[in-house]
């Protein structure tokens, strides 16, 4: 059961993290979908382009493009029919740490709709060691001067119970 599942996970894969270098539509257009290196906290940049298979030259189209939080299901941003001259270039900001689809689908007059998807990982980033130990510290002299307060305190209350009592002399 494992080696089987394992297989299947081998042979998929590979197939999920292409960037679109064939589109589904046409058999002339090429619709190339590519994102930079995802950080969350910075722009990332998603380029598009659609050109002919044979020459490379552009194509103009109607394109819809959309990124959606597959953790959530949810679409987070949407750009739908905007005319382009074969190319868009987008400096996007993810703020989640997720991985993301990333669809285009590009309308020309030429026939039918060419799609292309990406899955985006985006990475996340630790806080610097300079805001990490003044945190640190102040968590730690917190708890400490708890403690303190504590034992000082049973002290008292040990002085209060002992000096109110004669001690018997048998």
């Amino acid at each position: 059961m494992r080696i089987g599942l394992i297989l299947m996970l081998a042979l998929v894969l590979p197939s999920v993290g292409e960037a679109g270098t064939a589109g589904q539509g046409e058999d002339d257009l090429l619709a190339r979908l590519e994102s930079g290196s995802a950080v969350v906290g910075q722009p990332s940049e998603i380029r598009w382009q659609l050109s002919e298979r044979k020459t490379g030259k552009p194509v103009p189209a109607r394109l819809t493009l959309t990124i959606t939080h597959l953790e959530k299901g949810k679409r987070i941003f949407s750009l739908v029919g905007i005319p382009t001259k074969g190319e868009f270039h987008l400096a996007f900001h993810f703020t989640d740490g997720a991985a993301h689809q990333v669809t285009s689908v590009a309308e020309t007059d030429l026939g039918e709709p060419v799609r292309d998807e990406r899955i985006v990982t985006v990475a996340g980033v630790e806080p610097p060691r300079e805001a990490i130990f003044p945190s640190l510290f102040f968590f730690l002299t917190v708890i400490a001067l708890g403690l303190v307060a504590g034992r000082i305190s049973r002290d008292k209350k040990l002085l209060i119970f002992t000096r109110g009592r004669t001690p018997s002399r048998e």
